[in-house]
């Protein structure tokens, strides 16, 4: 009987060192238990690869060890639960009902494993093209042009867009001035003049020109011929190395007040290209033609695009410009000297036509310096102030203001001394508040959802924020203007100010 059982030990000890002997050569193995048959099963780095082909559910321990080994496109197929067995009647007989299951795909977590572990696929990043993002702050000069349909009540919109596009020279169509008529000042930006030429003969139409005078000469141009079927304008632009003119053109449509044809159109057109390339200069023609640039069956179309491709000129804008989806507003350049380096359409609801901005490779001046002496006070430790004072008030005696004074000072200096900067020179607004600028921020965040949509509702959100910031500059600059009491000039003659130093 002992024997036996010594034998039985022996067998069962040997079984055992078998099953350990087996467990530590296996590499890279993970191991789960089944909970029905109460077993341990042994997986390799092959078995887990070949996972998707098993219909159990794995356990969290064995979806661990898949992303331990960096298995992330392992896939899973688990069967579905009951409640994602569908009903249906489809290939079934004499209407009985079956059900198919519904195969359900789920991947292995990234979270569980260490960032120290993760490695980046780099092949799925996706490259963006920054070349198309427009920028702010042009190094170029920056052309712009606008049919505005009158500068008088858009005075606020027109300067806010000249400044926040950062425009060097805008051309307005439509500019609804009377002759002797000056532009408000609200209109100009600070550095920027205003020339114009009006509508004689009846009201409406008109052009004008706004213009930064620091950064480049501009002269005015004058055209040999009349033209009857537009009015044009022309200025000449000159800086440094460069020397171009722009031609800025309004069509009206043809109606009772105005009995131009197509052909006056096209002649007086011809008659004007003749004449630019006389002058041996690069020109920009800009305006509003009024003829469906977009619509190649159009018949003034036809008559329009021949004419250009004679003399060698090419029209940019290929997107609409105008609210009901049509090419009225256009850039013409030579197609062997152009200097135009980007051209882009935005609708600032400024007007039924979108306002074009062209980037002109002419180099800007540098813009100009100045130096300004000032203190950090934002970074200064009011509590070793505060003990500076109280040993040199103790140690001294203060006989008078200017002790007082000479202490201070030298306190003032050990915790912020005086350090020069040298900044741009620009205009100062004093009107310009902290309500301003998010009532800015909210009609840039309707803007960009207005071109994300082009839809009618968000063009009208983006117009309601618009009127908004117009209303609130006007009240500010109307308030800052004209103050009412001795206190408010007092207040508002102090907080323009910045204090330097001591």
């Amino acid at each position: 009987m002992l024997a036996m059982l010594f034998l039985y030990l022996t067998f069962f000890n040997l079984v055992r060192l078998a099953c350990q002997t087996r467990s530590s050569t296996v590499d890279n193995t993970c191991v789960t238990s089944n909970v029905n048959k109460r077993e341990t099963i042994h997986y390799s780095k092959e078995d887990l690869r070949q996972i998707g082909l098993n219909n159990n559910t794995p356990d969290q321990r064995t979806v661990c060890r898949c992303a331990e080994l960096r298995l992330y496109r392992t896939v899973c197929n688990i069967k579905p639960n009951e409640k994602t067995l569908k009903k249906t009647r489809r290939k079934s007989r004499k209407g009985r009902r079956t059900q198919r299951t519904i195969i359900v795909k789920t991947g292995i977590p990234r979270d569980v494993t260490s960032a120290k572990n993760s490695i980046a696929n780099i092949n799925n990043l996706i490259h963006i093209d920054c070349r198309k993002v427009f920028q702010y702050v042009a190094p170029n000069f920056r052309l712009g042009v606008i049919n505005a349909q009158s500068c008088r009540n858009k005075c606020e919109t027109i300067k806010d867009q000249i400044e926040e596009m950062n425009i060097d020279l805008l051309c307005i169509t439509e500019s609804w001035l009377k002759e002797g008529e000056q532009a408000k000042s609200s209109l100009l930006p600070p550095g920027y003049k205003f020339r114009s030429r009006p509508r004689l003969l009846r009201a409406g139409g008109g052009l004008a020109f706004v213009y930064r005078r620091s950064n480049y000469s501009f002269m005015k141009m004058n055209l040999g011929a009349q033209y009857r079927s537009f009015e044009p304008a022309a200025i000449t632009i000159q800086s440094s190395d460069h020397r171009c003119h722009v031609i800025c053109i309004y069509r009206p449509p043809r109606g009772k007040k105005n009995p131009s044809t197509i052909n006056d159109f096209i002649n007086d057109f011809e008659n004007l290209l003749h004449e630019l390339k006389q002058s041996k200069c690069p020109f920009y023609i800009v305006g509003d033609f009024n003829i469906h640039f977009d619509n190649k069956s159009d018949s003034d179309t036809n008559r329009l695009i021949p004419l250009l491709t004679e003399h060698d000129m090419n029209q940019l804008i290929t997107v609409p410009t105008h609210r009901c989806g049509h090419t009225l507003d256009y850039l013409i350049t030579s197609c062997s000297n152009s200097l135009i380096l980007d051209h882009q359409v935005f609708d600032k609801a400024i007007s039924d036509h979108f306002l074009i901005i062209a980037d002109i490779d002419i180099s800007k001046p540098k813009q100009e310096k100045r130096t300004v002496t000032s203190r950090n006070l934002k970074q200064l430790d009011t509590s070793v102030l505060k003990d500076m004072l109280k040993n040199c008030l103790s140690t001294t005696t203060v006989e008078n203001a200017d002790h007082l004074n000479q202490a201070m000072k030298t306190a003032i200096d050990h915790c912020a001394p005086v350090r020069t900067r040298t900044i741009s020179a620009r205009p100062i607004s004093p009107w310009f508040s902290l309500e301003i600028k998010e009532a800015k921020r909210l009609r840039r965040q309707a803007e960009r959802n207005r071109r994300k949509t082009k839809l009618q509702v968000p063009r009208d959100i983006f117009t309601h924020h618009k009127d908004r910031v117009n209303s609130i500059v006007e009240e500010k600059k109307n308030l800052l203007c004209k103050p009412t009491t001795r206190r408010d000039i007092m207040q508002r003659t102090f907080s323009s100010h910045r204090l330097h130093g001591f």
